[in-house]
Formats: C-alpha cells, sequence, structure tokens
C-alpha cells in the first residue's frame, strides 16, 4: 500500500533525526580542542552558528509535521 495512513500505521513514515551518542562525544571532544586553539570568542561565535542551524531544522521538522496533518486530513475526507 501507498497510503500514508498505512505508512503511519506500520511504522514506515519516519521524520525522526536519530543522534549517535558516541559520534557526539566524539564531536565535543574535538571542540574542546577547538576552543582550546582559538579561543572562547570564536566559540561563541560558531556556537551561535550551530543555535541558527538548529533553529532551521526545527522549523523545517515544524513545516513537515504540518504538512503531514493536512496530507493526513486529506487522505481521510479522499474516499478509497
Amino acid at each position: 500500500m501507498d497510503s500514508l495512513l498505512y505508512k503511519l500505521y506500520t511504522g514506515e513514515y519516519d521524520i525522526v533525526i536519530k543522534q549517535d551518542e558516541k559520534l557526539r562525544k566524539q564531536l565535543f571532544t574535538e571542540l574542546d580542542k577547538v576552543q582550546t586553539m582559538f579561543g572562547d570568542k570564536f566559540m561563541d561565535h560558531l556556537l551561535e552558528l550551530g543555535d541558527e542551524r538548529d533553529d532551521q531544522r526545527g522549523f523545517y521538522c515544524f513545516r513537515e509535521g504540518f504538512s503531514l496533518g493536512i496530507r493526513l486530513m486529506l487522505e481521510a475526507l479522499t474516499p478509497a
């Protein structure tokens, strides 16, 4: 079946961003090295850019969720 409702029911529809904990720890270890080398001002700027990226990603997920809701309503109202 290609139905969006069916994909949700069977768990085939997934927009969750999965994080790799090992990779996350490695990243923060390296970021500590960068902070030591370049200083706090540089790291603050770098983290601000990361926050902006996260905000954009959050909006993307919100928009996709909204779109999903609309598509579900349209599919529910459309005869099979």
